[in-house]
C-alpha cells in the first residue's frame, strides 16, 4: 500500500464526482496515483465523490443538496466536504482504490488547506 500526503483537494466539476488530491494548494497536478477524465488527471469520478464524502463521515451530493434546498449548493458542498476530509485525512487518512492501487491518502496535523484555498493580500 502506497502512503500519500495531501494537503489540498480540488473540486472541477462536483456535479459530475470529480475531485482531485495535491500534495500542496499551490501544486499544479494532483498526485499520483490517479485517473484520468476528460479534462485531465484526478482521484474521483462520479459516484466516487459520494464514497469518499461517506469515508469522511460526511453526506453524499444528492443528500446535501436535498437538505439545503437551493440550486446553487456545488461551491458550499465543496467547501463542507473539503473541511470534512481535512480532518479524516489529518485523522487517520483515507484509503482509496486507484487504478488497482491501494492508496492511503494523509495528511499532517494542521497542514491540511481547505477549499477554496485564499488569495491575494488581504484574506
Amino acid at each position: 500500500m502506497k502512503r500519500i500526503t495531501v494537503r489540498y483537494m480540488v473540486f472541477p466539476d462536483i456535479e459530475g464526482g470529480v475531485s482531485g488530491f495535491y500534495e500542496y494548494d499551490h501544486d499544479s497536478h494532483c498526485v499520483e496515483p490517479s485517473i484520468s477524465y476528460k479534462s485531465g488527471r484526478c482521484h474521483t469520478v462520479g459516484d466516487g465523490l459520494d464514497e469518499l464524502a461517506l469515508k469522511a463521515g460526511f453526506q453524499t451530493r444528492k443528500v446535501f443538496a436535498a437538505d439545503l434546498g437551493k440550486k446553487s449548493w456545488k461551491n458550499e458542498y465543496g467547501k463542507a466536504l473539503s473541511l470534512a476530509v481535512g480532518r479524516k485525512l489529518e485523522r487517520d487518512g483515507i484509503l482509496m482504490v486507484i487504478n488497482g492501487d491501494e492508496a492511503l491518502f494523509q495528511c499532517p496535523e494542521g497542514e491540511f488547506v481547505p477549499w477554496p484555498r485564499r488569495t491575494g493580500k488581504n484574506e
